[in-house]
């Protein structure tokens, strides 16, 4: 049996496979032994030399054959019977030999291993692949999923602050609006104030007036004759003695008439039952009549749609007059349509829009307007006076609207430079 090759655990099968017969082992202390079949002829070679030997032992130790032929023919009989015998020993053990003596690997098994243990590390590899794929498939898919996360929360974030500054910008916006209202509000009540002043000052002048005429008070006597006179016109501008006798009796009926101020006595009457209902409606007579005679002189203007919607905004009390700032510049009054230096613009309501106006048509409808504001003060029980002095009030208020109307800015005393009608 055939040594090992020493190199072949430092050698591949293949290079094991391509090293020829008579290459040297590098790796070992001396020459490299043959192959199997150089091995069995050495085999061979010396299992004859052990026959001869023992077949020359036997010779000695028999005793010589008298015929020298027949013994020679015997011995080379015998040698040629041992050789047989020899060769077959040699081949049987020759056979034995070879069966047990290893054999090498061919080209095509160790191409077949080499290829098995390629697919199971491209296998290995592509399982490898595979976990690697699913892996990055996973953190790309968290990626996205934090990628979305952060715009949504950017997207909420930049919808905040919008709304935050839109909440700001409402409440600013509401905040100037409140802030301007409230500087109107003082400005009417300023006026309000400057009026009441003046009425009060005007009341006090009534009050001494009518002390030396001797009005008789609101109440239902108004209705019967006078019971001096047995006249029904002692209510309207009959005057009185101190006592509180008519001047207008029998003794006295061809007397001159007085220089004192008499009273439409059907004006009166309408004046005492619409202090009676205080009501502001068109179809009261009393209102009626100054409706037709002073208000609506005092507000035709050419543009007839927005005298008309001024007159309805002071009716509402929604209508807004305020000073230009600044130097005065000639615009275009809206409700004359001529080119003036305007002053002063007006708004029917909070949302409407401003109109250019020119000084005579501003007055006109300051006038109107502190008419209307005497009338709402009556209406709510703000005025204490008497019947009479309310009545010569009234009578003063329409005196203002008509010299406005003529273009008598002079006599017309406005107390307020803008304000809620």
């Amino acid at each position: 049996m055939t040594e090992v090759l020493s190199d072949s655990k430092y050698l591949s099968p293949e290079a094991i496979f391509q090293r020829t017969s008579s290459e040297p082992d590098i790796f070992g202390t001396a020459i490299r032994q043959r192959t199997c079949s150089n091995a069995s002829q050495l085999q061979y070679n010396r299992a004859r030399e052990r026959s001869r030997a023992s077949f020359t032992n036997g010779e000695r130790s028999r005793s010589p054959s008298p015929v020298g032929t027949s013994n020679g023919s015997d011995s080379e009989g015998q040698m040629v019977v041992d050789g047989s015998t020899l060769n077959e020993s040699f081949n049987s053990e020759d056979f034995t030999f070879r069966d047990r003596a290893p054999t090498s690997p061919s080209r095509e098994e160790v191409k077949a291993q080499a290829f098995e243990r390629l697919q199971e590390e491209l296998k290995k590899a592509q399982e490898e692949l595979k976990l690697k794929d699913e892996e990055c498939e996973k953190l790309s898919r968290v990626r996205n999923q934090l990628e979305s996360e952060l715009e949504e929360l950017t997207a909420s974030l930049f919808q905040e602050a919008h709304a935050m500054v839109r909440a700001a910008n409402v409440k600013r916006a509401a905040a100037e609006k409140r802030f301007k209202e409230a500087n109107n509000k003082v400005e009417v009540l300023q006026a309000e104030v400057s009026a009441l002043k003046q009425l009060v000052l005007t009341s006090t002048s009534s009050q001494s007036h009518s002390r030396g005429m001797g009005w008789r008070r609101h109440s239902s006597e108004h209705l019967s004759p006078c019971p001096d006179c047995n006249s029904y016109d002692c209510d309207a501008a009959v005057t009185m003695r101190l006592d509180g006798t008519c001047l207008r009796g029998p003794q006295n009926g061809n007397n001159s008439p007085s220089d004192e101020s008499e009273v439409d006595v059907i004006l009166f009457r309408e004046f005492l039952q619409w202090m009676d209902e205080r009501s502001v409606s068109h179809d009261q007579p009393f209102l009626a009549r100054i409706y037709k005679e002073d208000v609506g002189p005092c507000l035709d203007f050419p543009n007839k749609e927005l005298a008309l919607a001024v007159h309805s905004a002071i009716e509402n009390n929604t209508l807004m007059m305020e000073t230009f700032s600044g130097k005065p510049v000639f615009r275009k009054c809206a409700l004359t349509g001529t080119s003036r230096f305007c002053l002063h613009r007006v708004k029917l309501s909070e949302k409407g829009e401003w109109y250019n106006l020119s000084r005579n048509s501003r007055v006109r409808i300051v006038a109107v307007c502190d008419f209307y504001t005497y009338v709402r003060y009556i209406q709510q029980g703000l005025v204490k006076a008497d019947v009479t002095e309310i009545y010569w009030e009234v009578m003063r208020l329409r005196s203002e609207m008509a010299l406005a109307r003529l273009g008598m800015e002079g006599a017309v005393k406005v107390q307020r430079g803008s304000g809620h009608s």
